[in-house]
């Protein structure tokens, strides 16, 4: 579509400058490459801003049986009976990877034994009698 714009204004320009003068496709150039321009800049912006506010969006859903939902990076977390985590668990650093603050979307865990996350997910014990050792 805007290669198709984009020939047209430029076969429109030719015109006006083969049929009526120099001086006026000049000037009328310039006013086509101003809205042009201004167009391109609305685009920009918009683009920028995000997607119409779906980034307000914060939905995290948890249901049934040791569901877990979690937004963000897990690090060092002990999930399940008997299960632990012990030493030094090493994760990312603040911000993480950037997942966790990218996201618009929704997290969500569902059914016996679920787990959702959203961010980076590291040294954890997960289920009945697990165990992680950090260093």
């Amino acid at each position: 579509m805007a290669a198709v714009l984009c020939a047209a204004g430029a076969v429109a320009l030719v015109l006006v400058a083969v049929l009526v003068d120099l001086d006026t496709a000049d000037r009328t150039a310039s006013v086509v490459g101003a809205i042009a321009s201004l167009a391109g800049l609305v685009v920009a912006v918009v683009a920028l801003a995000g997607n119409g506010g779906a980034g307000d969006r914060r939905i995290v859903r948890a249901r049934g049986r040791n569901a877990t939902a979690v937004r963000g990076n897990v690090v060092g977390s002990a999930f399940g009976a008997g299960s632990k985590v012990s030493g030094t668990i090493s994760g990312p650093a603040p911000g993480g990877s950037g997942a966790a603050g990218a996201s618009t979307g929704e997290v969500s865990a569902r059914g016996t034994g679920a787990f959702a996350a959203e961010g980076d997910v590291v040294g954890n014990a997960f289920g009945e009698g697990s165990e992680v050792e950090g260093q």
